[in-house]
């Protein structure tokens, strides 16, 4: 039998390129088999593998989406972030130390996407705790930030 028939097997999580070495199947793709093919069994939307994954089973959710409640990866509510890949639960934005209520976009990675909502007349300025609103101004909703108005 001559080398030039040959050819190279490479086992699950791994794949070879035009008869070269084996090598780990990239972030994001699985191989299941041992064979000559390729990694070409992508991760579901919202999920991602290390290198050299051999399973859909290796897919797990990304920075701000979890498994809480479905068999798909579904984006963290509002007021919730999860950092990481992982299909645990999203945590909850906590409250600060003067008890306000903390909120996050959807899909917020992490708690740094947290961010303070002040009660009407308070305000927080450069993200800090809420304050009283200065002299002459006032703030009619609750929103993050200043949304500050100069009385009239």
């Amino acid at each position: 039998m001559s080398s030039d028939m040959c050819v190279i097997i490479c086992q699950s999580g791994l794949s070879s390129l035009n008869g070269g070495p084996c090598v780990l199947c990239e972030s994001g793709k699985y191989k299941t088999i041992a064979d000559t093919g390729l990694c070409i069994n992508t991760c579901p939307m919202n999920t991602d593998s290390e290198e050299g994954d051999t399973s859909i089973n290796d897919c797990l959710c990304v920075s701000g989406y979890s498994k809480e409640e479905s068999e798909l990866c579904t984006f963290c509510d509002s007021g919730k972030y999860k950092s990481g890949l992982g299909n645990g639960h999203c945590d909850e934005c906590f409250r600060d130390v003067d008890d306000n209520n903390q909120f996050s976009q959807p899909d917020s990675m992490s708690s740094n996407m947290c961010v303070i909502i002040c009660q009407i007349g308070l305000s927080s300025p450069n993200g800090g705790p809420c304050v009283l609103c200065e002299s002459g101004k006032y703030k009619t909703i609750s929103v993050t930030g200043l949304s500050l108005t100069h009385v009239q």
